[in-house]
């Protein structure tokens, strides 16, 4: 069973999306900023994917994201963003610098599922 991290400060938000990647056959695990994220990932190499909001206290996504990226053991791992306020420029510049695709909030859970599927196979 595939494991991804889902990462975003509301609760409500994370789960939804855990409910539906659940759904969907994935294991869960959640975090509500990037620092507890960077955290659990530290601590446990299996995940397929890291699903991230951009706005959170602590650390950020973008600072998750540069983190996994500076990393050899995660620079691979494939992270989706969602965001409801993130201008273009930076959407353009974290696809070309970690991120593999980016969904605005709300969120279209069958879309994201279908994402999720298709960067874990």
């Amino acid at each position: 069973m595939k494991k991804i991290l889902v990462v975003d400060d509301e609760v409500a938000t994370r789960k939804i999306i855990a409910h539906a990647l659940e759904a969907a056959g994935f294991c869960v695990v959640s975090a509500s900023d990037g620092a507890k994220a960077h955290s659990i990932i530290q601590d446990n190499s299996d995940f397929s994917l890291v699903i991230t909001d951009m706005q959170m206290p602590d650390m950020d996504g973008r600072e998750l994201i540069k983190m996994l990226q500076s990393n050899v053991e995660t620079v691979s791992l494939p992270v989706i963003i969602v965001s409801g306020i993130i201008p273009l420029k930076e959407i353009l510049d974290l696809l070309e610098n970690g991120a593999q695709r980016f969904l605005p909030k709300p969120i279209k859970i069958n879309e994201l599922v279908n994402y999720a599927k298709d960067l874990t196979s």
